[in-house]
């Protein structure tokens, strides 16, 4: 019975490194996870109260630019891509590393939460962009911002895919800074954020446990699905 239920889970196992072997296949889990993962986001958000204020005197120099809310949100846009082009071997650890992101920053927000005020946006034009900052302020209040999972996220994210092109790392590095001069974050949620990036990163993610991925097109899709089952 041992042996056969090892049997089984080495079988999901090979499974499991199939599937996460084709692109299509990650981002299909990272959309699902994000998906799930905004609705207990905004779950915290809802239920509790801020009552703390981590601002600094740096936080009153930087400025408000309306137009950096288009980087804020290619944060998105930087998942998707960063599933497409991420190693499999490393696309697991990754993933795990991102929801202990998000499970330590919820426990952060429930004995730290902090109140980041949102700005006046009567002045922002175009039009949509002025509807856009009035959405987005709807479906997140003020609250979640200790560390800031923008940051810490598109940070983790960026590191890791960085040998592709430094252009991943440098985006990652705009949003982080979009979180402070679209006001919905302050300096120390983005330090904080990095922090808890680099602790994941060197405790969980952990690239050196790579092993050099198999080329594709050196076995059939059959041959892989075969290996995956066997």
């Amino acid at each position: 019975m041992a042996n056969a239920r090892e049997t089984t889970l080495e079988r999901l196992n090979r499974l499991w490194h199939w599937l996460v072997g084709r692109p299509a296949f990650r981002v299909m889990v990272v959309a699902l996870t994000g998906f799930l993962l905004s609705y207990s986001y905004k779950t915290v958000n809802e239920t509790f109260q801020p009552r703390y204020d981590f601002a600094l005197p740096i936080d009153d120099h930087i400025p408000f630019l309306p137009l950096s809310g288009l980087i804020y949100w290619s944060y998105y846009g930087l998942f998707i891509g960063g599933a497409i082009v991420m190693r499999a071997t490393l696309f697991t650890r990754a993933w795990v590393g991102v929801l202990v992101c998000n499970l330590v920053s919820y426990t952060s927000y429930y004995f730290f939460c902090a109140h980041v005020p949102h700005p006046d946006i009567t002045f922002v034009q175009p039009e949509w962009l002025n509807n856009t900052y009035r959405g987005f302020y709807m479906l997140d209040g003020p609250g979640n911002t200790l560390p800031s999972l923008h940051c810490a996220l598109s940070g983790l994210l960026g590191w890791n895919i960085r040998k592709h092109n430094k252009l991943w790392l440098a985006w990652a590095v705009l949003i982080a800074l979009s979180t402070l001069t679209t006001k919905e974050h302050v300096f120390l949620d983005l330090v904080g954020g990095w922090l808890l990036a680099a602790i994941v990163q060197r405790t969980i993610v952990r690239p050196e446990l790579d092993e050099p991925d198999e080329p594709e097109e050196s076995r059939s899709l059959e041959q892989q699905f075969d290996a995956a089952t066997v």
